[in-house]
């Protein structure tokens, strides 16, 4: 990966970061909706050797992704390579930011290539506190291949938790990477979510999705911020036994996808370039 400088005046303003030409092979590029739609996390797991992932968003902040698992040249989304999990501790982490800080009223969304042939929890992405600290933050799991979503100030107390239906897409697949999107408007409630699995939308209105134990009970007073550091991959919390993998992932703050938007970012299941929007 190279960079290059741009000035005005003679004065660099910022660096734009090129892709090198494999990579720029194997990543669609599109034509962007929304230039605003730019990620704070952008990785496609193309470095196959290494402890270190490299973030290509032009966020301003490099969140760089370290790596603990095996490189995979078979198994992948797009690309000449993947992050495969299959050990306790295995994950891909980044460290705690304020990027990475979402208060229950900040829109986010989540889109990554998953794959789990687990049947109990494997982490998507999971930014949350310990049990001892109530659970406080965001995470998305894949649960026996269904996505499940939790957003908690205090497990307990102020939560809204969303887990699969019978309707849902379930992605337990050995091998195979399926995309996996959840976005967030800031509504403080379970009908603020909505989640793409391969491109098929999933929420509360249309079945898909429903109210777990932990409830619905935020309002714009709960606070989700926390001191941990971000994974991929695994339980922040209890960075446990994970068997599935990551491939091409990406983190927008401040940024609700639309279905139009959700589309473009399938692709039909072709990864695409999103460091300069949607």
């Amino acid at each position: 990966m190279s960079a290059v400088a741009l000035k005005r005046n003679g004065v660099e303003c910022y660096k734009i970061k090129k892709f090198s030409g494999v990579e720029k092979q194997n990543i669609a590029l599109h034509g962007h909706v929304d230039n605003s739609a730019a990620p704070v996390i952008f990785l496609t797991f193309e470095e196959n050797s290494g402890s270190t992932t490299e973030d290509y968003s032009e966020s301003g902040t490099d969140h760089d992704g370290d790596v603990v698992g095996t490189w995979s040249t078979t198994y992948k989304a797009a690309g000449s390579a993947s992050m495969t999990y299959g050990s306790t501790g295995h994950h891909t982490e980044h460290s705690d930011h304020a990027d990475l800080d979402w208060s229950v009223t900040t829109p986010w969304t989540i889109s990554s290539y998953s794959a789990t042939v687990s049947t109990s929890y494997v982490g998507v992405y999971v930014k949350r506190d310990t049990s001892g600290n109530g659970y406080t933050g965001p995470a998305i799991f894949l649960n026996d291949g269904e996505v499940e979503i939790y957003l908690v100030d205090t497990w307990g107390g102020e939560t809204c938790h969303l887990v699969p239906t019978s309707s849902s897409t379930n992605v337990k697949e050995a091998g195979v990477y399926h995309h996996i999107v959840v976005t967030y408007d800031g509504s403080t409630n379970a009908a603020g979510f909505t989640a793409y699995i391969d491109g098929v939308k999933h929420t509360v209105a249309n079945g898909k999705l429903a109210v777990g134990g932990g409830g619905d009970t935020l309002d714009s007073d709960s606070n989700v911020v926390n001191n941990v550091d971000a994974r991929w991959g695994a339980d922040t919390a209890t960075n446990g036994l994970q068997s599935g993998g990551s491939d091409q992932s990406a983190a927008w703050k401040n940024v609700n996808i639309t279905d139009a938007q959700a589309a473009i970012l399938y692709n039909s299941g072709t990864p695409i370039d999103v460091r300069r929007g949607l």
